[in-house]
């Protein structure tokens, strides 16, 4: 962690907290299975938008972490938009576990708010240079996001700033 750490603090760095807005709302009705279905979608439009040195992990139930070195505040809130809006447009299969044929579902036009996703953002060394001060800001971030209705970006704040 302490390699981490430095790199962290000798450059700008962008750290992204995603979270599937409503997703154990989604969880229930789709069941398990297409819960999982839903974040491996989530997880396919991450990779497809982040770059090659960008390091990504799943950070419990429907959270996802990149961590973007020599990253600046404003492309890591271009790329969190990307992110955003590819998973708020794009369809997932959802396999019937009895063994049916599988539904296409476009997730704004037939779930709603289910299948979004609400992003927080927070950059070393403007909002901290340890991994988890950058977490915990970006966490805050994500709170702003989703109390002002979901689907959004939002960036740590200095100074009240957010996005």
């Amino acid at each position: 962690m302490r390699l981490l750490a430095d790199r962290i603090a000798e450059r700008e760095t962008t750290l992204l907290l995603l979270d599937v807005d409503f997703f154990k709302q989604a969880n229930t009705n789709l069941e398990h299975v297409g819960g999982d279905q839903v974040l491996a979608q989530l997880a396919d439009v991450v990779q497809s938008i982040s770059r090659e040195h960008d390091m990504t992990c799943r950070w419990g139930g429907e959270e996802f972490v990149i961590l973007m070195p020599a990253t600046g505040q404003d492309e890591g809130v271009v790329i969190a938009e990307r992110i955003r809006e590819a998973f708020g447009t794009s369809s997932v299969e959802i396999e019937d576990p009895a063994g049916g044929r599988p539904r296409v579902i476009n997730k704004q036009r037939q779930m709603g708010a289910g299948f979004t996703v609400s992003i927080g953002v927070a950059v070393s060394p403007k909002h901290g240079v340890e991994l988890s001060e950058l977490k915990q800001r970006a966490d805050l971030a994500l709170e702003w996001a989703k109390r002002n209705g979901r689907n959004r970006v939002g960036v740590a704040s200095d100074g009240g700033r957010r996005r």
